[in-house]
């Protein structure tokens, strides 16, 4: 479950047309409407949706909407994060270097 640190931290960061994938990285253009429909979410949407879906998805797992809502919308964060540990990592980093097809 994610800390009110946590969701504080994700929260404080401003979404803007662009962002950067890492410090050594040059910064990235992000289209802010990903597709024709798309409505865009805030941060507070963003913790709302992910804790409801987060308690909904544990007390019945057979809401599959809410496990796709909760991936969805903690999804981003969780790649960053997995992407900064394998940067510090020599075999991460031998893996980010060849790019292996999964």
């Amino acid at each position: 479950m994610l800390s009110l640190r946590r969701v504080g931290r994700l929260c404080s960061r401003r979404f803007s047309t662009s962002c950067s994938r890492s410090q050594s990285s040059p910064p990235i253009e992000v289209n802010p409407l990903l597709y024709d429909s798309h409505v865009p979410t805030t941060c507070l949407q963003k913790a709302v949706l992910a804790v409801g879906s987060a308690a909904m998805a544990f007390y019945d797992p057979a809401r599959d909407d809410m496990v796709a809502a909760l991936g969805e919308t903690t999804g981003v964060p969780a790649l960053q994060w997995m992407k900064r540990r394998m940067e510090s990592d020599p075999v991460g980093q031998e893996i980010l270097r060849l790019k292996p097809r999964i």
